[in-house]
């Protein structure tokens, strides 16, 4: 003969341990939620802020490295690779040149990324152009006689559209 309840004397262990089951998957969701929903946004703006200064670093240095040290008539294209995307958006980069030297201005659709790089060149260099990211963009650098002895140049950033320069 069976006493009563003595069939259903598991079923309170196997609920309990359901229900500490469910407290821990609703408490690590709850921890995953938060991690991703605001340590990794951080995290990705300042990858985006890092990525956005070393591309303006490396065509400034492309820039400079584009005019040749002895003064030398030529023109010459030269193109550079930038990331197509920065924090999964598009982005432009402006180069303008004033009196107190030419400098590059990245433009992005996210407040948060942003950078200005002063591009070491002589004042009498005139560096200008816009480019956008997701197109081949071009160096293209030309001399221009200031007087009968000196030498200066003109440098355009422009993208190149595909198939031709």
């Amino acid at each position: 003969m069976l006493r009563q309840g003595f069939d259903t004397r598991g079923v309170s262990t196997v609920t309990g341990k359901t229900l500490e089951l469910a407290i821990g998957i609703l408490f690590i969701s709850i921890v995953t939620a938060l991690l991703f929903g605001v340590t990794v946004s951080e995290y990705q703006a300042a990858v985006g802020e890092e990525l956005a200064e070393r591309t303006l670093d490396r065509l400034a240095t492309q820039i400079t490295t584009a005019i040749p040290a002895d003064s030398v008539r030529l023109n010459r294209q030269v193109r550079v690779q930038i990331p197509a995307r920065i924090h999964s958006q598009q982005y432009q980069i402006t180069a303008i040149s004033t009196e107190q030297g030419a400098t590059l201005a990245l433009t992005h659709p996210s407040d948060r990324i942003a950078a200005r790089r002063v591009v070491a060149v002589s004042n009498a260099t005139v560096v200008h152009g816009e480019i956008q990211s997701e197109a081949v963009v071009t160096i293209h650098l030309k001399h221009r006689m200031q007087d009968a002895s000196t030498l200066n140049y003109t440098v355009h950033l422009r993208n190149q559209h595909a198939g031709g320069s």
